[in-house]
């Protein structure tokens, strides 16, 4: 495929990353007969970090509070306005492709974006 690609398209895949603002700590080092302290939020915010990387190094990173079919709607329309067209490649994520609106949005810029799926798995 890569040998094939439409004049003006880019090569990318995407992925997102969810960051937990809370400590979890398993193992630590303490000098012997030291009790430990960790100090914990007991916070369960999380961040989801949406990115990608092209073929030639360019990159486009955003920060979400939610990982759902909106913001993935919102991350391809930033997609879309820095690389314009895109051949971009996709894990199975439900958000990527179960959800009805994301395939609409990817359907209705067909021209501009080619979507396409990794193995189950991979």
């Amino acid at each position: 495929m890569i040998s094939h690609i439409p004049d003006g398209f880019t090569v990318a895949v995407e992925d997102e990353s969810i960051f937990v603002h809370d400590a979890l700590i398993r193992r630590m080092w303490t000098p012997e007969g030291k009790r430990p302290i960790v100090t914990v939020t007991g916070s369960h915010q999380k961040t989801y970090v949406f990115g990608t990387l092209t073929i030639d190094g360019k990159q486009l990173f955003r920060q979400y509070k939610t990982f759902d079919q909106h913001s993935f709607i919102s991350y391809l329309r930033e997609l879309k306005r820095k690389f314009h067209k895109l051949i971009l490649f996709l894990d199975r994520a439900p958000q990527h492709c179960r959800s009805r609106k994301v395939k609409a949005y990817i359907e209705r810029n067909s021209d501009t974006m080619i979507v396409e799926y990794l193995p189950k798995g991979s």
